[in-house]
């Protein structure tokens, strides 16, 4: 069971568990045979009981054992804070049905508290959909309404440079 990127606030991520890790076994028994929907189930479980993860990570000789204690995931889609004065930083971790709505409310209260943004880091890393083309195929909440919010004509372009993955550049001005 490949993960492809932890959900925030989780005991996993707390624990961390990273992009590209491979879940091998579950309470020492092997995935191999288990269907994925199998395998989530078994991880999903009762609230505050411990499953136990054995995990194979890239460039790691040894297998991680991680005991972790299950809890009921509330997934927010949208963080917002100012990171310092005059900017604000926008996270969406996750599209689904409500995030355009959120992240108008979490626009709405940074501009209500401070009224003099200069500039907004619309943050995507990690989100668990793939890229913002095939988002925008397959789900009406894409990264195009989002950009949409900033300035209806921006263009959403890849970039690519040696040293980072592929990323979604949009300048929009204020």
């Amino acid at each position: 069971v490949k993960v492809i990127s932890p959900i925030e606030d989780t005991p996993a991520y707390r624990a961390g568990i990273k992009p590209g890790d491979l879940i091998t076994k579950l309470d020492g028994v092997s995935v191999k045979d288990m269907t994925l929907d199998a395998a989530v189930k078994k991880m999903r479980g009762d609230p505050n009981t411990k499953i136990t993860l054995t995990i194979a990570r890239k460039n790691v000789n040894k297998p991680i054992v991680i005991t972790l204690v299950r809890e009921e995931i509330q997934v927010k889609s949208v963080k917002s804070k100012m990171i310092e004065p005059g900017y604000a930083w926008l996270r969406v971790s996750m599209f689904q049905e409500p995030t355009v709505e959120d992240l108008v409310t979490h626009i709405s209260k940074l501009y209500a508290k401070n009224p003099k943004i200069k500039g907004v880091v619309l943050d995507l890393r990690n989100d668990r959909a793939a890229s913002c083309r095939e988002r925008s195929a397959w789900h009406p909440y894409s990264c195009h309404r989002i950009r949409s919010l900033f300035r209806p004509t921006a263009n959403c372009r890849n970039q690519r440079r040696s040293f980072t993955p592929v990323r979604n550049i949009m300048q929009a001005e204020p």
